[in-house]
This record gives C-alpha cells, sequence and structure tokens, in this order.
C-alpha cells in the first residue's frame, strides 16, 4: 500500500506548509493520512468480500427469453441452486464434457428436483445439430422451462444453442443473431447460419459420446430416470 508523502504534496503546493501545523501537529496530521489510507484499503477489501458473499457474480449470465431460455458460463454449486431458486429454473442444460463438475451439477439438479440434461461437445461450440435441437424442445415444453443453458464461459457453445433459439423461434436475421454473439463475446468469427453444415464434419466425436443424457427429475416424471440417446 502506498501512501501520499507529504513533502511531495507540499512541492506541488508550497503556500500549503504555512496552512499546516507544524512539529508535533504536523507528525498527528502524517498519522491521521496513514490511518485514513489504511482505513480505505480496509474498507475496500471487507465491501469485496462481502459482495462476493452476498451477491452472485454470474459468467455471462443473461435473460434470453424470460420465464423460458436463460444462458450462463459455468457457475459454482451456490451460484447455480440460486439461478434456479431466482429465475425458477426447471431444466438445466450442460454443454460441458463428463466429469466431476457434470456429476456434481447432476446432482445437485437432482436435489433440487429439476431435470438436467448434458450436451456435450467441443469448446468452439460446433455440436451436433440433434444436440441444439434438445435445447429447443426444452425450451417449447411448458413443464420443462425455464431453461438454463451453460458451458465453459457462456460464450460458444452456449451461444451457438441460443443463435439457433433466436433463429427458429425468435425469427432474427443472420445479423441480429450475429450481433448478440458478438456482444456475448463469441470468439471463433462464424457466421452463426454455417453452424449446421459443419457440426456434421467435426472429428474426435466419440469424445463427446453419449451426445445426449437426460436426468429426468421433475416431479410429474419418473424420478431418477436417467437416458442415453443415440443420435448418430
Amino acid at each position: 500500500m502506498r501512501v501520499p508523502r507529504l513533502d511531495l504534496i507540499l512541492r506541488l503546493d508550497p503556500d500549503l506548509s504555512n496552512r499546516l501545523p507544524s512539529g508535533e501537529g504536523r507528525d498527528l496530521m502524517r498519522i491521521a493520512i496513514i490511518v485514513t489510507a489504511v482505513s480505505a484499503v480496509v474498507l475496500a477489501a471487507w465491501l469485496t468480500l462481502e459482495t462476493r458473499r452476498n451477491r452472485l457474480v454470474w459468467d455471462h449470465f443473461d435473460v434470453v427469453k424470460p420465464g423460458i431460455l436463460y444462458r450462463s458460463g459455468q457457475l459454482n454449486h451456490d451460484q447455480l441452486a440460486d439461478v434456479v431458486r431466482r429465475y425458477e429454473i426447471r431444466t438445466i442444460i450442460s454443454f460441458q464434457v463428463p466429469g466431476e463438475g457434470v456429476e456434481a451439477e447432476q446432482a445437485l439438479a437432482r436435489r433440487m428436483g429439476i431435470d438436467f440434461m448434458n450436451l456435450p461437445m467441443p469448446g468452439d461450440g460446433f455440436g451436433q445439430e440433434a444436440q441444439f435441437r434438445e435445447v429447443l424442445k426444452a425450451c417449447d415444453d411448458p413443464e420443462r422451462r425455464p431453461v438454463l443453458v451453460h458451458c465453459a464461459r457462456g460464450t460458444c457453445r452456449t451461444g451457438a444453442a441460443v443463435a439457433l433459439y433466436r433463429f427458429e423461434r425468435d425469427g432474427w436475421t443472420v445479423a441480429d443473431v450475429q450481433k448478440e454473439m458478438e456482444r456475448q463475446a463469441y470468439r471463433e468469427g462464424w457466421l452463426p447460419g454455417y453452424i449446421y453444415a459443419m457440426v456434421q464434419a467435426r472429428p474426435h466425436r466419440e469424445l463427446y459420446e453419449p451426445a445426449i443424457t437426460h436426468d429426468r427429475n421433475l416431479p410429474h416424471r419418473a424420478a431418477g430416470v436417467k437416458e442415453a440417446i443415440d443420435v448418430r
């Protein structure tokens, strides 16, 4: 922490020395400056901790359509539980590759009594068309929405899914969809209208099998029923 030096201040304003106390008074003023600076740093640190503790910091979170579709990056356990409660989410769709993180998220969804769907795909967003259409199916079903879709950062994979929704449900133009993808930091630079032609040629698809895993936990469905769907 850097504390303002009184001698430098006096150089900037020579007349200030005539207005400042001398001797012991000047020492007290120096102490007061230091105490004020330290207090400001401590207060800023405390506010930062309180903000992180009491307020969500959601990575790339956005409302696509209120009551139907929401998007984000990877949220931690507490953030995910909070967004489910706050927006009454009924289906979580993750584009992450299966692993401990996906399993923990699936367990959370099961405890909260909501559906969880895993649609693993590469980080650049070039998944299979059938995977993206699972998002539309969930959004079209009143019993399964609102839906939260997310990947690691909420940009490429999530952006591709939202692009399909904008095209086919909202009737957006290619230009409008591209602007939204750029605003959400979609980094691949591909025109979203070409997504469907490219996904068929992506290599190493076996890394992302099964392409769709749906864990049904909503009350109207069989609790804990898990299915893997072959989309080949």
